[in-house]
């Protein structure tokens, strides 16, 4: 079976690019970050060779995220670093160090404007890469140091977080910029140590919740006002090691898809569908 020979220590992170199908970047505890082109009959031999390699020279890299309506732009995160970098140059454009401790998760608002993070210092912060100050908000998240996850809710100025309070119970929080410390929606959901991760559609305004080494994924509906999220069917299954949704352009819509989960699981990958009944 022909293989991606990607990294010499463990790939942390990966992403394909919204605008071409088989282009995939990669990072790793190795410091790096690696470009790939997929062809687009998938690989019939092993690859070894990236197209463009990035160094976080001595720490690992923990998040790769393309910019939703640049195509060349790609955002890092390794340790307490951001950088955006300019695939085409090979140029780091932006970096930014004023995080305090591990950034824990990276997300770009809708139209790529605005990135989101969040961190071990238990601190979201909203990051304007163009502007002379970067950081242009900031407040308190969830109290627990366990790992924590963001994601912006489409083009909105609402963002979502996932986290543990201080006696470790799960916790999702909706915030809006415009008073971005207080919530405007507190979600307690159960006690367990399987980290939450949020998958949104913009599209659908569909939410997904998946927690590491659970057996169930919620869904839930995202509103533009109270209670803003409408809970909706749980899917129970396997075991859940990760999760990804797959993109628009390989739905079935002649069964009405409107959304496809692929969930890995400790042995096999299990594609879940969401359609819209038809009448």
């Amino acid at each position: 079976m022909p293989l991606l020979h990607a990294h010499a220590d463990t790939v942390t992170d990966m992403d394909f690019s919204p605008f071409h199908d088989g282009l995939l970047v990669t990072g790793s505890q190795d410091c790096l970050v690696k470009l790939w082109h997929i062809p687009e009959g998938g690989l019939e031999e092993s690859l070894c060779n990236p197209e463009c390699t990035f160094s976080h020279r001595q720490r690992r890299v923990e998040v790769v995220r393309w910019h939703p309506t640049a195509e060349h732009l790609l955002g890092t995160v390794s340790y307490t670093n951001l950088s955006l970098w300019d695939v085409i140059s090979q140029q780091e454009l932006f970096s930014n160090n004023e995080h305090t401790e591990v950034i824990q998760s990276l997300s770009w608002k809708y139209d790529g404007t605005l990135l989101a993070t969040s961190c071990k210092d238990k601190q979201v912060r909203i990051i304007d890469p163009r502007g002379s100050k970067a950081i242009v908000n900031t407040c308190s998240s969830h109290q627990s140091i366990k790992d924590s996850r963001i994601v912006w809710l489409g083009s909105s100025d609402r963002i979502l977080t996932t986290g543990f309070d201080a006696a470790r119970l799960r916790q999702l929080y909706i915030r809006d910029l415009r008073n971005l410390s207080e919530p405007v929606k507190t979600l307690e959901l159960d006690c367990s140590t399987g980290i939450l991760m949020p998958l949104f559609d913009p599209d659908t305004n569909m939410l997904f919740l998946a927690g590491k080494g659970d057996t169930t994924i919620f869904y839930m509906e995202v509103t533009d006002k109270d209670p803003f999220l409408v809970e909706g069917i749980r899917h129970s299954g396997e075991q859940t090691k990760g999760v990804c949704l797959v993109p628009k352009r390989a739905l079935n819509v002649m069964q009405a898809e409107v959304n496809r989960i692929l969930q890995l699981t400790s042995n096999m990958v299990i594609p879940i569908m969401y359609q819209v009944p038809r009448k």
